[in-house]
C-alpha cells in the first residue's frame, strides 16, 4: 500500500548551532510500499499498544489518546479552526476522510511504540503517515505538542483530498499553516534564517525546489524557502494566491501537473524579487519585536519566559 510519512523532529543544516538544532524542525520520509505491509496487525503488534484508553470525536477528527481529552479541550478546538482555515484558504471541500490523532502520554512511549512499528524511520517527534486505509498522525504530549499538531494535522487534511501534490509544496503549506493564528502565518525561525541568507547573496530559486522528489534530498533552507514561496503567494494581493489555489487544485485533478514554475513563468522573475523584499520586510518587523512578550506568556518569579 503507498504511503507518505511526514515527521517532526531534528533538521541540521551546515552551520547550526546547537541551540538552533534543539529548536523545532521537521523531515518529510516516503516509504516504500513494504515497510507497511501487514499495516492492519501492525507487525503482530496488538493495537491496545496504541493509545487507546481514551477517544474523542470531532469532525473530521479522532483522538485516541493515554490520557483523557475532554471534547472541548483547546486542542481540538485549535485543530478544528485549523481544518476550516485550511479548507478556506485553499477553497478545498471537505473531505468525507477523518485525520487520527494517536496521542500517546510521553516521549517514551512514543518512541518505543513508534521503534517498534517504524524501525526503518529515525527518532523524531511527531509523524504524519497517509496510507490508503487511514490518515494518521503520530505524537506525544510534551512542550511542542501543539506546534506538531498543527503541522502535522495540516498534511493529514491536505492528503485528505490532495495525492499528487509536491513535496515542497506539502511542506510548504505545513509550515505556512504551523504557527498560532495570531502569528498570520509567520514563522520567525524562517524569516530569521532567511534573511541572514539574502545578504550572503542568497537568491530563491522555485525550479531548483520542484527537483526535490526525495527528503533526503531537503536541506533546512528547502524547508525555509518552501515556506517563504508558500507565504508569498498566499499573502500577495496580485493575484498569485488565486494562482497558488488553481495549482493545488491541479494537485487533485491532474495526474501530472505542470510545475507552479511553469504556471507562474511569466512573473517568476518579478516573484523571486518580491520574496526577497518580503522577508527583509518581516526580518525587520520580527526584529523589532525582541524583548517583547506577547500575551501567551508568563514570566515566571526565576524570570524566564515560559508558556503557558
Amino acid at each position: 500500500m503507498d504511503a507518505f510519512p511526514t515527521s517532526r523532529g531534528s533538521r541540521q543544516a551546515v552551520g547550526d548551532t546547537p541551540s538552533l538544532r534543539s529548536r523545532k524542525s521537521r523531515v518529510a520520509l516516503l516509504l516504500v510500499a513494504s515497510v507497511l505491509s501487514g499495516c492492519a496487525t501492525h507487525r503482530g503488534q496488538s493495537l491496545a499498544d496504541l493509545p487507546a484508553k481514551h477517544s474523542v470525536r470531532a469532525e473530521r477528527l479522532v483522538i485516541h489518546s493515554d490520557s483523557p481529552i475532554e471534547k472541548k479541550s483547546p486542542i481540538i478546538t485549535e485543530l478544528a479552526e485549523l481544518r476550516l482555515d485550511i479548507l478556506s484558504t485553499l477553497n478545498l471541500p471537505e473531505s468525507k476522510r477523518p485525520v487520527v490523532v494517536y496521542l500517546f502520554r510521553d516521549e517514551r512511549r512514543y518512541t518505543e511504540y513508534m521503534r517498534e512499528r517504524f524501525p526503518s524511520l529515525p527518532v523524531r517527534r511527531a509523524f504524519f503517515v497517509g496510507t490508503a486505509s487511514e490518515l494518521a498522525v503520530y505524537a506525544y504530549h510534551g512542550d511542542n505538542l501543539a506546534t506538531d499538531l498543527r503541522h502535522e494535522y495540516t498534511h493529514g487534511v491536505l492528503h485528505s483530498s490532495l495525492k499528487n501534490l509536491p513535496l515542497w509544496l506539502d511542506e510548504g503549506l505545513a509550515e505556512y499553516f504551523e504557527p498560532p493564528r495570531d502569528r498570520h502565518h509567520v514563522n520567525e525561525e524562517h524569516v530569521a534564517r532567511l534573511a541572514a541568507a539574502v545578504q550572503g547573496g542568497w537568491q530563491p530559486d522555485l525550479e531548483r525546489l520542484e527537483q526535490l522528489t526525495s527528503v533526503g534530498e531537503m536541506q533546512a533552507m528547502d524547508y525555509h524557502e518552501a515556506w517563504a514561496w508558500t507565504y508569498m503567494m498566499l499573502q500577495s494581493d496580485n493575484g498569485d494566491a488565486g494562482k497558488l489555489v488553481d495549482y493545488v487544485h491541479a494537485c487533485k485533478t491532474e495526474a501530472l501537473p505542470q510545475r507552479l514554475s511553469q504556471t507562474v513563468a511569466s512573473t517568476l522573475t518579478t516573484g523571486k524579487t518580491r520574496l526577497i523584499n518580503q522577508i527583509t520586510s518581516l526580518d525587520s518587523g520580527v526584529k523589532a519585536a525582541e524583548g517583547v512578550i506577547p500575551a501567551a506568556f508568563e514570566r515566571p518569579s526565576a524570570g524566564k519566559a515560559s508558556l503557558e
